[in-house]
């Protein structure tokens, strides 16, 4: 088990939003999802919730774009 200083400290998030064809990618309802998961990583930390970055004291952090990125592929 790793101790705190050895343990893993930043994350990917991976988003999936399931929605049918009227709710397109320009809607409100996406737009106020795509802001939350960007303050949960801790895009503000001005707010007194606690996001992530603030609920690690900095020491953690959570990259939420680029994900597409960081797929490996493998062939059979």
């Amino acid at each position: 088990m790793p101790n705190a200083k050895d343990s893993q400290k930043n994350f990917k998030v991976l988003t999936v939003i399931l929605s049918d064809s009227r709710d397109t990618a320009t809607s409100t309802r996406y737009d106020a999802i795509v802001n939350g998961v960007k303050w949960f990583g801790g895009g503000n930390t001005i707010s007194s919730f606690y996001n992530f970055k603030k609920a690690t004291g900095g020491r953690g952090s959570l990259e939420v774009g680029g994900i597409l990125n960081s797929l490996k592929v493998t062939q059979r």
